[in-house]
């Protein structure tokens, strides 16, 4: 290695740190530390090269503060969700409207709706206001006024419907509007008056005019006029014999059971005709009589007594005995009439009451045979079905007329009921009918908009010829069905499809006001294109909503209302139907109404009422008529839409 190859290593010492330092200085804008006198400067910042903003300010995890939102805009997204409470309000109807067919094909159990409900017009699952809702202590002066008690007072209210039926079966039902109520009196002012006076025991209030018929609400009355064959029911299933005695007029037995399916021809309802029991008799005891209630209504009877018939109690045998001493026989209670006909009941699960009113003893009493199983000397029943009741005739006041436990339960009744089915079905119309539906959720809502959706009977089967363009041009009618019998009445009783003022007419997926019609054509207003061929119809049903708060008051748990509005839901549209199961079946109408404007009020409390009327009145004079032209209400979906 030459000399010239040789290097020298030179330490920190030789470097010029001091050009170095005032270099760095004054050419790349360095930081003396030192002069910054602070006590850990390996923390301090890194400069971003504008001595302005610092790096780390500007950057969070490598991304740059401007992609991030503060506190105050990120409580804003919430709003922005609001795009999707339509597509929202649409799922959940098509999902009620689901639960409606699955429900009435018996496919899936009638639960509550989360925010709404359904209907599936099963008779043995009642949903809407069916009962009486309550008294008429007294007569009004006026036949625009009833006198109530505060029970009843308290479940109305301004602009509610309300229906008054009569005890005369001559006598129309009347459907009425509360126009104004008087607390200092308890007195109610309707409108329009009524042709007979409300008054106690020969009317009764409802907020229903109408009735489940043929899988749907129609506002109708039936008239029974011919009675099947008799036919029989047996329970036997049992190999084991008691006898439960019956010693005291104080006390009876209570059984339910339940009307086979087929025994009214797949009808709703039927005549009920004798119950048939095996008893021996001891001594003379006075006849027995039996009493018929619906299951559901066991807390609600009182004893027979206080039977309340027709509402609780739905009818009361002739008495009945056997003959002989000790020898257990047939024992027939006979519900007939006094016009020979029989009690209509519905099909649902019944309960009968047997007493005697008379001289029951240890001396003079009946031995009533159940049937049950025996294995290893323990009783107990092959299916549970039914229920074995007690009654207590005697007893204090707020005490169950019927009680039950689980020793009674180890054996069934042996009975044979007779029923006859009804062959013939004439619907008789009304002119106007309500429907009304109380619901009640559990948790407060936030209820923003209320949607209603609807099929109804077509009320004349008519479809336009005209086909193009209109203008509130007048639009020709032809008859869809050309029946001789809706031919003559067409022309002698109904102008045009039979609107009247301010009705609205649809046709097709069009809404109409209602200008004028003559027997060949009718006038709407508004602009719509037409093919021709389009169904045509009136629509002549209005749709109310109360909806309010309601909490316990604190001492009482008595009702407190805290907030309260009251809607109209107007049509909004008509989507039509793909494939039509019926074609006296209109397409679905869509009602709707916003609840609230930008202060949304919690709700718990809703009353949904659908009113019907008509100006047909010739209805029943032709069973044609009557089919043709009835209002019924053939699905119905109630919805609302919750603010999230």
């Amino acid at each position: 290695m030459s000399s010239s190859e040789v290097f020298t290593k030179v330490s920190l010492s030789l470097l010029p740190t001091e050009d170095i330092r005032n270099y760095l200085l004054l050419k790349h804008d360095f930081i003396d530390l030192e002069s910054l006198n602070v006590s850990h400067p390996e923390l301090l910042a890194i400069s971003t090269g504008d001595r302005e903003t610092i790096k780390n300010a500007l950057n969070l995890g490598g991304i740059p503060a401007s992609q991030y939102l503060t506190v105050t805009e990120g409580s804003s997204i919430e709003s922005k969700f609001s795009v999707s409470r339509e597509e929202v309000m649409h799922i959940r109807d098509e999902l009620y409207q689901l639960k409606a067919e699955l429900g009435r094909k018996k496919l899936i159990t009638n639960y509550n709706d989360y925010a709404g409900f359904h209907e599936t017009f099963d008779t043995t699952d009642v949903i809407y206001e069916e009962a009486p809702i309550g008294k008429i202590i007294d007569v009004a002066d006026t036949n625009r006024k009833v006198i109530v008690d505060e029970d009843t007072f308290k479940k109305f209210s301004v602009n509610d419907y309300i229906v008054f039926t009569y005890e005369n079966p001559a006598r129309e039902p009347h459907v009425a509007r509360v126009e104004s109520m008087s607390h200092d009196d308890l007195t109610i002012h309707f409108r329009p008056g009524a042709v007979e006076k409300p008054a106690p025991g020969t009317a009764k209030i409802f907020k229903s005019l109408g009735r489940y018929h043929r899988g749907s609400y129609a506002f109708i009355k039936e008239s029974h006029v011919k009675m099947s064959e008799p036919r029989h029911s047996t329970l036997d299933d049992d190999t084991y014999i008691l006898r439960k005695q019956l010693v005291s007029n104080k006390e009876g037995i209570g059984y339910t059971f339940k009307i086979n399916d087929m025994m009214f021809d797949e009808k709703d309802s039927g005549y009920f005709c004798e119950l048939k029991i095996k008893a021996l008799q001891m001594g003379s005891p006075d006849p027995l009589t039996a009493y018929l209630i619906y299951e559901k209504d066991i807390d609600l009877f009182k004893g027979v007594d206080h039977a309340d018939f027709p509402n609780i109690c739905l009818a009361e045998s002739k008495p009945a005995t056997v003959s002989g001493q000790g020898v257990s026989q047939i024992m027939t209670f006979d519900f007939k009439l006094d016009d020979d006909t029989y009690p209509i009941v519905e099909k649902k699960r019944l309960c009968v009451v047997i007493m005697s009113k008379g001289v029951v003893n240890e001396d003079n009493y009946y031995e009533v045979t159940f049937l049950t199983n025996k294995v290893n000397g323990e009783f107990f029943d092959l299916q549970k079905n039914n229920t074995v009741y007690k009654y207590m005739h005697i007893r204090p006041a707020t005490a169950p007329a019927l009680i039950t436990d689980e020793n009674m339960n180890k054996a069934d009744l042996f009975y044979n009921y007779v029923v006859r089915a009804i062959e013939t079905d004439k619907i008789v119309p009304y002119t106007s009918g309500v429907y009304t539906k109380k619901l009640r959720v559990d948790e407060p809502i936030k209820a923003a908009r209320a949607r209603l959706t609807l099929r109804i009977n077509r009320e004349g089967m008519f479809k336009s010829e005209t086909a193009g363009g209109i203008d509130e041009d007048r639009i020709l009618i032809l008859e869809d069905r050309l029946a001789t019998e809706m031919n003559r009445y067409k022309m002698e009783n109904v102008a045009g499809i039979g609107a009247r003022d301010k009705d609205l007419v649809i046709i097709g997926n069009n809404i109409g006001q209602y200008m004028t019609q003559s027997r060949d054509d009718v006038q709407v207003t508004g602009g719509m294109f037409l093919k021709g061929g389009e169904p045509i119809y009136r629509m002549g049903y209005k749709v109310y909503l109360r909806s309010r708060k309601v909490t316990k008051a604190p001492l009482t748990f008595e009702d407190v209302i805290e907030a309260e509005s009251y809607h109209e839901l107007e049509l909004t549209a008509v989507m039509t139907d793909r494939k039509k199961r019926n074609r006296n079946i209109s397409d679905r109408l869509v009602f709707e109404a916003d609840l609230n404007g930008t202060e949304l009020e919690e709700y718990n409390d809703f009353e949904l009422q659908i009113v019907w009327d008509t100006g047909h009145t010739v209805l029943s004079a032709n069973d044609i008529y009557a089919e043709e032209l009835h209002g019924a209400i053939q699905d119905l979906t109630f919805t609302l839409e919750k603010e999230f």
